[in-house]
């Protein structure tokens, strides 16, 4: 049902396809099966030669995947699991099915040799992400975005990616909020929902009423944060594969992690720390003055020619 996995599998399936393959594939993309789903997964799952499946991020969202997994148990049908990010192998929601999984894919060398304590049958292969893959060759340039923002080139961009959680959510653009309003520039702060965020718009009014800087809304102008990525000055988000795509294109990064963050993190990824922060890939706070000071560093534009 994860946006992650989602991504990363229609990739997938689209190359098995020019391969000559025939594919199903059940991709949510953050938002819930239709009614029927179950019954056409199992379905698929009796047909099926390989069975190839996400690891969402909670049980109920995991639902259909765990289904899957059990049928190909039970029919004898070969399956596996991919990781879309780090650490998912680790999610005790899959423990039982992830045991009799045949295949493997992790996001890196490390995670695929701990892997095999949770997979002990499994072939596991550090496969890495392909949607990851597409992050170093963005579709839109900087200029191109920020006019379309209504942008201007000594303007300061800050683009803030939110999570499914509205607590988490609040958390973080509260502190920016604070952190930005004490920063005497011209800040456009472009707010980022997550797309498998299920709360109507209105929920985040008060940021626009509360910033003394222009706020928009990204969806209300008709784009997603990868699209938006290039025109960022700065990214600020909390454990997010926005803020990998932006290190990949050589743009500052921000990671906004409190101690209800790092829970979260923990519970799905077996480990509180943020590997791209402990990569040097961003940098960490946990606080308004934190963002305040790591804005004011990380604020800068070297050239137009750059991104």
């Amino acid at each position: 049902m994860d946006v992650g996995p989602s991504k990363a599998l229609t990739l997938v399936a689209q190359t098995l396809e020019d391969l000559g393959h025939s594919v199903s594939t059940f991709f949510g993309m953050g938002q819930p099966f239709p009614e029927g789903t179950p019954s056409e997964i199992i379905e698929s799952v009796n047909a099926a030669d390989r069975v190839l499946i996400g690891l969402s991020s909670t049980a109920a969202r995991a639902t259909e995947e765990i289904l899957a997994a059990k049928t190909a148990i039970a029919r004898g049908v070969p399956f596996g699991f991919f990781c879309c990010t780090y650490g998912e192998f680790r999610r005790p929601w899959f423990e039982g099915v992830l045991a009799e999984a045949h295949f493997l894919f992790t996001i890196n060398e490390g995670d695929a040799e701990e892997a095999s304590r949770y997979a002990p049958r499994a072939h596991i292969v550090a496969s890495g992400n392909p949607d990851w893959a597409t992050y170093f060759a963005p579709k839109t340039g900087s200029k191109e975005v920020r006019k379309r923002l209504d942008v201007g080139p000594e303007d300061l961009l800050i683009l803030s990616v939110g999570s499914k959680e509205v607590d988490r959510n609040t958390n973080l653009w509260h502190n920016l909020v604070l952190a930005t309003n004490r920063i005497d520039r011209q800040i456009i702060l472009v707010i980022a929902r997550h797309p498998g965020e299920q709360n109507a718009i209105e929920t985040y009014d008060w940021i626009g009423e509360t910033s003394v800087h222009r706020v928009v809304f990204l969806e209300t102008m008709g784009m997603n944060s990868n699209e938006a990525l290039a025109g960022a000055d700065v990214v600020v988000s909390s454990i997010s594969s926005v803020g990998i795509a932006a290190a990949c294109q050589l743009i500052p990064v921000i990671d906004h992690i409190s101690m209800r963050d790092s829970m979260w993190w923990e519970k799905l990824s077996g480990s509180p720390e943020w590997p791209p922060v402990t990569e040097g890939a961003s940098r960490e706070t946990n606080n308004s003055t934190g963002l305040e000071n790591l804005i004011r560093l990380l604020s800068y534009r070297d050239s137009d020619d750059v991104r």
